[in-house]
């Protein structure tokens, strides 16, 4: 499947409207043992009123798009949607809070935020305290004196947080399921591969993995656990453990918000 075909079917994880389940029966006969987590959309309320400010970001217009009914179903891993129905583009196609948490080695880091498309907000909380940043498409602002300045990453461990990446991983592996939980075994060489394009993978054993964990509730995704450790020692050439867990929360009903950029 292409990336752009996945980036749709996340954005229905935390888009407008919650979907059934994408007929699990069927597709069990479809894919044999390949089971596909919930894809779920949830409206999002409408935005609040902006704050005045100098370019700020504004809240879109009230231009119809087609938005996917309960009718939406899985064909050979191809999505195949029906549309009956225009709501303003003011809700948001990506809505969700967030809490990440990062285990690096001993180095501990949480991020919170909120994600709205392409705009977010979130605080880096580590031993040194506390920073606001935000982000917009592709920059990072840092937040000082109540206003936003450009700045490079403020943390190498948000490459490993962006969700279309990670769940990316999870395209070509065969999950199992207990309950609500889909557990995937991802080679360690694909995780390099994604995180580390420059590096050479010949000298990493081909039977190491990693795990990715999703866990949905009430039709949305709720969290992922990932424990990346067998990466990270071949990245790091020392025994070394990178754990992460990503909750969402809010999904769809995150409140809108300005940034102010200097």
């Amino acid at each position: 499947m292409k990336k752009e075909e996945w980036i749709k079917i996340l954005k229905k994880c935390f888009g407008k409207e919650k979907d059934e389940r994408w007929h699990a029966g069927a597709m069990l006969i479809i894919y044999g043992i390949f089971i596909t987590f919930v894809i779920v959309s949830v409206r999002t309320a409408p935005s609040t009123t902006n704050q005045q400010g100098t370019n700020q970001t504004t809240t879109p217009t009230n231009t119809p798009v087609s938005t996917p009914n309960s009718n939406t179903s899985i064909t050979d891993g191809i999505i195949k949607e029906e549309t009956q129905e225009t709501i303003p583009s003011q809700e948001y196609e990506i809505n969700y809070s967030y809490v990440f948490t990062i285990q690096n080695n001993e180095y501990k880091e949480v991020i919170t935020g909120k994600k709205l498309d392409d705009k977010e907000i979130f605080t880096i909380i580590d031993t040194t305290g506390s920073t606001d940043y935000a982000k917009l498409s592709d920059n990072y602002l840092k937040k000082e004196n109540g206003e936003y300045h450009i700045v490079e990453s403020p943390s190498n461990n948000l490459k490993y947080v962006n969700v279309e990446d990670i769940i990316e991983l999870t395209l070509n592996t065969t999950p199992t399921q207990t309950e609500n939980i889909y557990t995937y075994t991802v080679p360690s060489y694909q995780v390099m591969k994604m995180f580390h394009p420059d590096r050479s993978i010949d000298s990493i054993d081909g039977t190491l993995m990693d795990t990715i964990i999703l866990t949905t509730e009430n039709d949305n995704l709720k969290k992922i656990d990932i424990n990346f450790s067998n990466y990270y020692t071949a990245l790091s050439i020392y025994p070394s453990t990178l754990i992460i867990t990503m909750e969402f929360s809010n999904i769809g009903t995150t409140e809108d918000f300005n940034i102010t950029v200097n």
